[in-house]
């Protein structure tokens, strides 16, 4: 299991890193483990807006077995867009027959 966590606009804290992960690797509990093992996961948080309007975004890339599964969402929480873009890939997922 790959993971790289990127961020634009704010600090990329252990804490936001290991939720990040912890987040898209719940979301693929559904896959064959021997799939799982060679997944790719890639996450770009970012934020933007003034001091008083923030959004931020994360969008969500999971690799597995040559198939994409991708989430994008944008929210005033960064845990919340973890979250739904998680809940998102989790979704696609589950919709698809290994």
């Amino acid at each position: 299991m790959n993971i790289h966590v990127s961020v634009k606009g704010l600090e990329l804290t252990d804490e936001l890193e290991k939720y990040a992960a912890s987040k898209l690797a719940r979301a693929t509990k559904r896959v064959p483990r021997r799939l799982r093992a060679s997944a790719e996961y890639r996450v770009e948080l970012a934020r933007r807006g003034s001091k008083t309007t923030k959004e931020n975004t994360c969008s969500s890339t999971v690799t597995i077995d040559g198939t994409e599964f991708k989430a994008r969402e944008t929210t005033q929480h960064i845990h919340t867009a973890i979250d739904v873009a998680a809940a998102h890939i989790e979704q696609q997922i589950q919709r698809h027959a290994w």
